[in-house]
C-alpha cells in the first residue's frame, strides 16, 4: 500500500473516531453525528476506490517501464523475440473460416436476385422474361456451386502462419483515410492488427501465440497467452 493511501486511511479513521466520540461526550447530538457519519463513510469508500485504482494504474505503468527496459536490452543483444511457422489449416481453422465462404456466396446470390428483379420489371414478352429469369437462375446456381467448390479447395489446401513471441509494443490510433479506430499488437517485430476485445487481453511482455490466415486480409484464427515464459517486471 502506498504512503498516500496509508495517510488517507489514517485521516479517515481519525475522523470516524471523532464522529463517534463527540456524541458520547454530549458535544453533538447523536442523529446529526450519525447522518454526518453516513455521508463521510460514502465519501471514504469512494476515495478508497479512486486511490486504489490510481495505485493500480501507477503500478502497472511502473511494471510496463521495467518490462520495456528488459525488451530493449534483448533487442540490443539481437535476441529473437518472435518466431513464425507456416502450417496447414486444421479442421477447426476451416470451420472458423466458413463465415467468409457464406459472405462470398451471399454476395453472388444477392447479385443474382438483383438481376432477376430487373428482368421482372422490364417491358418485354412474358415468354422472354421467363426464359431470361430461368437462364439467370441456372447460371447463378452454377456460379454458387463453382464458388463453393473453389473456396472449399482453397481452405483444404490453405496455409496459416503461427506467430509466437513476446508483445513488445501496443498501439491505438485513428486511420486518417476513413476515421476508423485501429489497434496494433507487436509480437516481436511482427505487427498484427487486432480488435479491441483482443487488444485489452494482452500486456507488454506477455508471451503469446497467434494463428493468422492472410487470404482475407489478416484473419486471427485463434490466439492465446503462453504461460511461464513472459517477460515480467
Amino acid at each position: 500500500m502506498s504512503r498516500p493511501t496509508q495517510l488517507f486511511l489514517g485521516v479517515c479513521f481519525l475522523f470516524l473516531v471523532i464522529t463517534w466520540v463527540i456524541p458520547e461526550l454530549g458535544l453533538w447530538d447523536r442523529t446529526s453525528a450519525y447522518n454526518t457519519f453516513s455521508v463521510f463513510v460514502s465519501l471514504i469508500v469512494a476515495g478508497i476506490a479512486v486511490i486504489a485504482y490510481a495505485d493500480a494504474w501507477a503500478d502497472k505503468e511502473r511494471r510496463e517501464q521495467v518490462v520495456l527496459g528488459k525488451i530493449s536490452e534483448f533487442q540490443k543483444r539481437n535476441f529473437a523475440l518472435h518466431s513464425e511457422e507456416i502450417m496447414k489449416l486444421s479442421s477447426e481453422d476451416i470451420l472458423s473460416l466458413r463465415v467468409y465462404k457464406v459472405i462470398i456466396l451471399s454476395i453472388a446470390a444477392g447479385f443474382g436476385v438483383i438481376v432477376i428483379s430487373i428482368i421482372s420489371i422490364m417491358s418485354m414478352d412474358i415468354v422472354i422474361k421467363v426464359a431470361a429469369a430461368g437462364f439467370t437462375v441456372v447460371a447463378l446456381f452454377a456460379i454458387l456451386l463453382a464458388g463453393n467448390r473453389r473456396v472449399n479447395n482453397m481452405f483444404i489446401g490453405g496455409k496459416k502462419t503461427t506467430v509466437r513471441g513476446v508483445v513488445t509494443k501496443k498501439n491505438v490510433g485513428v486511420d486518417d483515410a476513413n476515421d476508423k479506430a485501429y489497434q496494433w499488437i507487436f509480437i516481436g517485430e511482427r505487427k498484427v492488427k487486432v480488435e479491441m476485445a483482443i487488444y485489452v487481453l494482452y500486456d507488454i511482455g506477455d508471451a503469446v501465440e497467434f494463428h493468422l490466415y492472410a487470404r482475407f486480409g489478416t484473419v486471427i484464427l485463434k490466439h492465446k497467452k503462453l504461460e511461464g515464459v513472459s517477460i515480467e517486471a
